[in-house]
This record gives structure tokens, C-alpha cells and sequence, in this order.
């Protein structure tokens, strides 16, 4: 297959000793993890934006076992299954908008299962819906919502929370402390592991450093 993305330009969109991958001079070892271990496809996005089907193929190469999208561009979701079945991948996620989930739920049901998701996984909420602990709480009684419908559908949903949720509110608040207490099942970092660890069905990993930030996940097989 031709593709005017080359190994070069993959690996210096992914990032030099992340997931699955040790480097040896100009070789790529394949290392086997004791569990799925998966890649965010944000963190190659510009590569996907140019070739879906291409830098798949260069995830799986690697050693990737899962991938998690953050979009198909323009790509219909079932020929993106084919190629993730023919390059022995498969996708329990997908990052979507949480407006695009009040608006549209059943076309992005329709998405997922077509790729072969169990999770629909929001990435971010709109920072002018979550100024005060009330707008949090009202963010939470979406989520509740939306999990339910999907639960209905035999889909779970997620949350993926960034810094911003364990920084506190002009009322003292931690958001994540109001996600927490306003929503079931919750989605808990490393320092609720311990105290909560039956809500915890994916964990994505951050490898960063000032230039780029990356990430990998790993599926929780335990419950």
C-alpha cells in the first residue's frame, strides 16, 4: 500500500519510547504486555487526518492491540472495522463530544457498535458549563443520563478527566469530588484506586514531557 506517510513520519507523531515498543537502533521490538495494552488515536491524529487506514496499520506494526478513536474523518465506520480486523486490532472506545450525545445519541450508538466498541467515552466538557459547582452537577445529571441510555443499548459509558476536575471552585469545591458524589459508576485517577476501585474500566496512562505529551491504555480485565 502506498502512503504518503512514512515510518519516520509515524514515529515522530507517536513518540519515541511509549506502549508497546522498544527501540534498538533502527529496529522496532515487539514486546507482549500481560494485558491489552491500546493507544489513543488523538496522539496520532494529524496521521489519521491523512491516512485512517495507513497509520492503523503502522499502530498495529508496532505491537498496538487496541486503539481508542478520536474520530473517523469522514471514514465509514464499518470499513474502518474491516481494517481493524485485518490488521488484528480492535477498538473497545471511542472519544465522543457530549453535545453530539444529547443531540444525536442513536447515530453515535449505531457508530460505535459498528466499530465494535463497549465504551462511549467523553473527552472534555465545555469550560462555560462548568464554572460553579452547580454547573458540575448539572454536567454529572447528563452523564447519568446518557449512561443510562447506553446501558439500554448494552454500552457503558465514561468520562475522560484532565487537571482541570482537581482544581478547586471559586466555592472551595473539587469537581471531581461533585462527579464522584453525582454520578454511578464513577471514574476515579490513581489516588482514588484504592478507595474506588470497581469504578475504574479503563485507565489511560500520560507519558509526558514539555514538547509531547502521549498516552497509552490499559484495559482493566479484573473488574
Amino acid at each position: 500500500m502506498t502512503s504518503p506517510i512514512g515510518r519516520r513520519d509515524f514515529l515522530s507523531s507517536l513518540g519515541a519510547g511509549i506502549g508497546a515498543i522498544a527501540v534498538s537502533g533502527s529496529n522496532l521490538v515487539k514486546l507482549s504486555p500481560p494485558q491489552p495494552i491500546g493507544l489513543q488515536l488523538y496522539t496520532v491524529r494529524d496521521l489519521m487526518d491523512r491516512d485512517v487506514e495507513y497509520t492503523l496499520r503502522q499502530v498495529a506494526d508496532i505491537g498496538y492491540l487496541e486503539v481508542e478513536f478520536a474520530g473517523l474523518f469522514g471514514k465509514d465506520p464499518r470499513k474502518v472495522r474491516s481494517w481493524l480486523k485485518k490488521y488484528g486490532l480492535t477498538s473497545p472506545s471511542s472519544h465522543i463530544a457530549l453535545d453530539r450525545l444529547t443531540a444525536s445519541l442513536s447515530s453515535v450508538v449505531d457508530e460505535v457498535q459498528a466499530l465494535g466498541n463497549g465504551y462511549v467515552v467523553v473527552p472534555s466538557v465545555d469550560a462555560a458549563l462548568t464554572r460553579d459547582a452547580d454547573g458540575w452537577r448539572r454536567v454529572a445529571a447528563t452523564f447519568n443520563r446518557v449512561g443510562e441510555s447506553l446501558q439500554r443499548v448494552g454500552m457503558r459509558f465514561a468520562y475522560h478527566n484532565h487537571d482541570a476536575e482537581f482544581k478547586p471552585l471559586p466555592g472551595g469545591e473539587i469537581p471531581y469530588d461533585i462527579l464522584l458524589a453525582s454520578t454511578d459508576p464513577a471514574h476515579q485517577p490513581r489516588d482514588f484506586m484504592n478507595n474506588h476501585n470497581a469504578g475504574i474500566a479503563r485507565l489511560m496512562q500520560g507519558i509526558f514531557d514539555d514538547a509531547r505529551p502521549q498516552a497509552v491504555l490499559v484495559d482493566d480485565q479484573n473488574g
